[in-house]
């Protein structure tokens, strides 16, 4: 939505695809109450994710002055990143109830967003990955 808002479409096709999945989403009010509950209770994934790839970047830990710093807090510190890292799974793990909810809809375009590609849309299957976390630490929901 915050793409669409600021780079709006100039392509009729695009903006009637648009119009007719929000009139989906309005016309269900069911539905959009669950995806609200579940977009909701999502974290910042796109902060989140962001500090996760800068914590893991080598190049900064050994070259910028962050990467240097001498934490008194480290243990607070850590522990906070842990958090973030495994509510970032969980929020992903939400986002995976999507292509279900989404399965009975009409419009081509919320299909297109929530279908997993290999049903012909362009949500990733992210269960393979998610599955590795869960499995390759012992991660418990807080």
């Amino acid at each position: 939505m915050r793409q669409w808002i600021c780079s709006p479409s100039c392509e009729i096709d695009v903006i009637k695809g648009r119009q007719n999945a929000i009139t989906e989403l309005l016309e269900n009010p069911e539905l959009l109450q669950e995806i609200r509950l579940v977009l909701g209770a999502l974290p910042d994934l796109e902060r989140q994710l962001a500090q996760i790839h800068t914590f893991g970047n080598k190049e900064r830990l050994t070259n910028h002055p962050d990467g240097r710093a001498v934490l008194y807090e480290e243990k607070t510190y850590g522990k906070k990143k842990i958090q973030d890292f495994i509510s970032t799974l969980n929020g992903f793990e939400s986002l995976t109830k999507l292509p279900e909810m989404f399965a009975d809809c009409s419009s081509d375009f919320l299909k297109k967003l929530t279908q997993l590609e290999a049903t012909g849309g362009y949500f990733p299957d992210m269960t393979n990955v998610l599955n590795f976390f869960k499995v390759s630490y012992s991660i418990s929901k807080h």
